[in-house]
């Protein structure tokens, strides 16, 4: 991947995430620096941010249940009930509210 690829690819991350309600982490400005007068337009890539035409959603491995479920609520409150794919593993600290939240998914 080339560098105006994957600064293309990072854009049309950053703005898909803000349609779905998500803003970046602070220390992302930090790392598009990097980047410097790079045009992301010169790259013929095109890039597809979802999974089937559905937002989809996979937790990482050191998520807690409250930032799991913060982002449930997120993705339902934009896509609505059923309107994206989930994936993430359950383990014993996750709460009543989670999973029945999960459970309405």
């Amino acid at each position: 991947m080339n560098q105006a690829s994957a600064k293309k690819l990072l854009d049309g991350l950053i703005s898909f995430a803000k349609e779905l309600g998500f803003t970046p982490h602070p220390d992302y400005k930090n790392a598009y620096e990097l980047f410097g007068d790079i045009e992301a337009s010169s790259s013929p890539v095109k890039y597809t941010y979802c999974r089937d035409g559905r937002p989809f959603y996979m937790n990482g491995p050191y998520e807690s249940a409250n930032n799991i479920l913060r982002i449930l609520k997120t993705l339902t409150k934009i896509c609505g009930a059923g309107g994206f794919d989930n994936l993430h593993k359950l383990d014993d600290g996750m709460d009543d509210e989670f999973m029945w939240f999960h459970f309405l998914l």
